[in-house]
């Protein structure tokens, strides 16, 4: 996981983990050295009688001390600055990199409710950031800690009593294991909290989890202020949180844990105080390996305690760098299981890849589509087939309008006309050959999608009309407006014109100058066909009519290819095709009359809406 993460540093970058780890080893050698310098600066107040040599001997050692804290100072700082870098280059690509790979997922991807907005922002956000951990943070923390550990060893093997040394290297090892299994400990109930601390909504039984519910409530604020909901969805943040303590057995997990690593700290202290009972016992059975002369000057021989008290320092200041280092472990650990997490999303082979290069692009596109015996279900209800048999001709240039209860499977076609989702079996081909084994992205191209609720993003009109075309330019993008019946209201009603913010979702617009700036991008591509998805249902009259009058103008007089999906069959007797859809399939089709005549479902639903709309007028009275 750590290689794999490596290889994702930026080639500038690579040169700085090697001088990084280097500087690393380093400071932690010399750290390793500072209670050899202790002890002997301290006993030499003891030994040295000779004020001038006492003078010189401390200050030697101070300077000694004194050059070493300004080495690790600057080494540590290097290498620190060196992983600061290397790893906000390695975030940055890891963000661009999830991002690309999501957009390259098919449209079922998104479906489902670990892959919601919320979920992914959240992973965007938080996650990808400690993915570095594992890629540096930890093999930092483990070089530094390492190199301080085996310092210690070799400066009590050479300047202290090895026996001593022994006692405070198992010590160690027993502390560091007990820390580990603790870690672990917390650590699964950790895992389990995640896997089963998503929030469960009593009305929807739809798993939540609190970063997800946090972005909804974000992105739907005015609806969650219309309806007084703050209180509500507090509650239910609230909940989600809470479980982390109803999760069964996680109280006694953390309990067991914790004590466990407490264990871990204290056996460190345990260690000293058996290092001390061992040095007494050595200098009571074996004083004489520990005698020593001062000096010349006083050849009595001394006990020399420094023996005994350089290894205790050294590994005291080892145990200082683990100590410094659990942060940093802590984080390489969750670094690990967000690298997993990311390098799993990475890896997903999308089924519909819009990056692929594979795929025919036909030299031109008449636009006449043929559906045929189609079947599909969407990934999130596998055992309910929206469509049945999908069958249906739709010839080049014509308008062809699909109508039918809600629930049909109306929109369906255009999801899978655009290849958002593909058939379980059937064929869909365009001029003959079938959509999937046409180039997806060349595909897309040759199509304009205008849906019931236009999606707008944040940015200038123009950029938004941009977006359908890339590269295009201002006189495209203002004849694309004029086709829309848009170019009247940009530059008369907005202050900017063209340059004129829309806000976020496209807030600082109406729904019908919204409804025009997104058929504007979608003629802005100049698509062979327009698909229109109840493009006005979600409109009042008077933006509908002006709304309705520019998809008059597209579906007669420029002559290309039109799938019109409508709920008000007023918007479509003039459509050269009207295809009636009922329970996933095609039940029947002609012109407005033939169908009227036939006495069919359409017949009944004009008759219906015939019916309703007198009752509708006396409602508007009354009010």
């Amino acid at each position: 996981m750590a290689s794999r993460a490596g290889k994702l540093y930026h080639p500038k970058d690579k040169w700085r983990i090697p001088f990084g780890f280097f500087s690393c080893l380093l400071s932690g050698v010399c750290t390793g050295f500072v209670g050899l310098i202790i002890i002997n600066a301290s006993f030499t107040f003891r030994d040295e009688f000779d004020p001038d040599r006492l003078h010189r001997t401390v200050t030697k050692w101070a300077i000694a001390s004194f050059c070493i804290g300004v080495f690790v100072h600057f080494l540590d700082a290097f290498y620190k600055l060196q992983f600061a870098i290397a790893g906000e280059g390695l975030t940055r690509r890891l963000r661009v990199l999830v991002l690309e790979k999501l957009l390259q997922k098919e449209l079922g991807y998104f479906d489902e409710d670990e892959n919601s907005v919320g979920s992914l922002t959240e992973f965007l956000a938080k996650k990808v950031n400690l993915v570095q951990g594992v890629a540096q943070d930890g093999m930092q923390g483990l070089i530094n800690f390492l190199s301080i550990f085996l310092t210690a060893i070799v400066i009590s093997v050479v300047f202290g009593d090895w026996r001593l040394m022994l006692i405070f290297v198992f010590g160690y090892v027993l502390g560091i294991f007990i820390l580990v299994v603790g870690q672990l400990m917390t650590k699964s109930q950790e895992e389990r909290y995640k896997a089963q601390g998503a929030e469960v909504d009593n009305e929807s039984n739809e798993a939540k989890s609190a970063g997800a519910l946090v972005g909804e409530v974000v992105a739907a604020i005015k609806t969650v202020c219309s309806f007084n909901s703050e209180h509500r969805f507090l509650e239910r943040y609230a909940a989600s949180i809470e479980r982390q303590r109803q999760v069964e057995g996680s109280a006694k997990k953390v309990v067991l844990g914790s004590a466990l690593m407490g264990l871990g700290m204290g056996s460190i202290m345990l260690v000293f105080s058996s290092s001390l009972y061992l040095g007494m016992w050595l200098l009571e059975h074996d004083i004489t390996s520990f005698m020593h002369a001062v000096s010349d000057a006083c050849p009595l021989p001394v006990v020399g305690l420094g023996r005994l008290m350089v290894p205790m320092m050294s590994f005291m200041m080892a145990m200082m760098g683990m100590g410094n280092n659990a942060a940093i472990a802590i984080d390489a650990n969750a670094g690990k299981d967000a690298a997993q997490a990311l390098f799993e999303r990475i890896d997903r082979e999308s089924r519909i890849d819009a990056f692929s290069e594979d795929g025919e692009r036909l030299p031109g596109v008449l636009g006449e589509i043929h559906v045929r015996d189609v079947v599909f279900a969407y990934p999130t209800r596998p055992h309910f087939r929206v469509c049945r048999g999908y069958s249906l001709s739709i010839e080049a240039g014509t308008v062809c309008a699909l109508v039918g209860p809600s629930g049909a499977g109306k929109s369906t076609l255009v999801n899978l006309l655009l290849r958002f989702y593909d058939p379980q079996s059937g064929v869909i081909s365009l001029d003959g050959r079938a959509i999937t084994t046409l180039n997806l992205a060349w595909l897309r191209r040759q199509m304009g999608l205008v849906q019931q609720e236009p999606v707008l993003f944040q940015g200038c009109v123009a950029d938004n009309i941009r977006y359908g075309k890339e590269g295009a330019t201002q006189h495209e993008i203002e004849e694309a407006a004029k086709q829309a019946n848009a170019h009247g209201f940009i530059t008369q009603s907005l202050g900017n014109g063209y340059n004129t913010q829309v806000g976020l979702r496209g807030s600082q617009l109406s729904g019908g100058q919204k409804q025009r700036v997104a058929i504007a991008r979608a003629l802005v591509r100049q698509p062979s066909i327009m698909l229109l998805d109840e493009a006005t249902s979600a409109l009042d009259s008077e933006s509908e009519r002006i709304v309705q009058e520019a998809l008059d103008e597209i579906m007669t007089r420029q002559k290309r290819t039109t799938v019109v999906i409508a709920h008000r069959l007023s918007t479509v007797r003039n459509a050269d095709q009207i295809a009636v859809v009922s329970k996933g399939c095609i039940v029947e089709s002609g012109t407005h009359e033939e169908l009227r005549v036939k006495g069919g479902l359409y017949a009944e639903l004009l008759s219906a809406q015939s019916f309703e709309a007198p009752r509708t007028l006396q409602c508007a009275e009354i009010l």
